[in-house]
C-alpha cells in the first residue's frame, strides 16, 4: 500500500507535527510505516476512485488515503470514512 517519497523526511516531519500547538490535518497514501509514525494522532482511512474517467470502468482503480489529524474530525464521523 502507498509508495513513499523517498527523499522526504518522514520521520521527522512526524515528531515536528507531533509538537506542534495548532491545529493541523494532512493526507497521506494509506501505508503502515505511516501509521506507525502518526499513531499519536487521529487516523481516518478513506477510499477514493483514482481518475475522472474511471468511474465508467467496470474495474475502477481504488485507491486509500489517511486524513491525519490532531483533533477529532466530526464530519468524517458521519460520511463513509472509517476511523482507525
Amino acid at each position: 500500500k502507498g509508495i513513499l517519497h523517498t527523499s522526504f523526511d518522514h520521520e521527522r516531519f512526524a515528531e515536528n507535527m507531533k509538537m506542534c500547538k495548532h491545529r493541523w490535518l494532512i493526507t497521506y497514501d494509506d501505508n503502515p510505516n505511516i501509521r506507525k509514525l502518526f499513531d499519536f494522532a487521529n487516523i481516518y482511512e478513506w477510499e477514493l476512485q483514482y481518475g475522472m474517467t474511471n468511474y465508467k470502468q467496470k474495474r475502477a482503480r481504488k485507491g486509500y488515503e489517511l486524513f491525519i489529524s490532531n483533533y477529532e474530525l466530526s464530519l468524517m464521523k458521519q460520511t463513509n470514512f472509517a476511523f482507525v
